[in-house]
């Protein structure tokens, strides 16, 4: 029984020491790469800017983080409301625990063009999902003045979320 728990520790604390690297995928109009290091997420943009997670919540008016995945009944209307939305002040996040590839086939043709910032984040190391306790999807998370306005787990109607 003791081996057995000195492994599971052992295995957490390399899990811990182990930074991977998330990658964005790319469409037209955002070119954008995202690496995680142990210690915080950050997003780091091919003209060499970089923003932590951290600032990013607290230096945008409206910040949506939203986790989907390919497979997830619910997670297709929720992009397709998210792509509805008029809303230019709006930084959205859309992480996805999946491969670059599935993730780009799962947005498929929507452009999010009536929002502001578009992030799309195929987090194949489970960074994201676990630094922000994600245990269901679709799950979302919303920022107003850096303040934690909003965390709902299932289909909610965006409106409602950020009302």
């Amino acid at each position: 029984m003791g081996k057995k728990i000195i492994r599971i520790i052992a295995f957490l604390m390399i899990g811990v020491i182990v930074a991977g690297v998330i990658r964005i995928v790319t469409l037209p109009s955002r070119k954008i790469v995202c690496n995680y290091q142990c210690d915080s997420l950050y997003i780091s943009r091919l003209d060499g800017d970089s923003i932590s997670l951290d600032k990013l919540i607290k230096e945008r008016e409206k910040l949506l983080i939203m986790f989907v995945h390919p497979t997830c009944v619910y997670c297709p209307g929720e992009l397709d409301e998210l792509n509805e939305l008029n809303m230019p002040e709006l930084t959205a996040n859309i992480v996805s625990v999946s491969s670059e590839s599935d993730l780009e086939k799962f947005i498929g043709n929507r452009t999010f063009a009536g929002l502001g910032e578009v992030n799309f984040i195929a987090d194949t190391t489970v960074c994201w999902t676990n630094t922000l306790n994600v245990k269901l999807l679709p799950t979302t998370f919303y920022f107003r003045n850096g303040n934690l306005e909003a965390h709902k787990t299932g289909a909610v109607p965006l409106g409602k979320l950020m009302e």
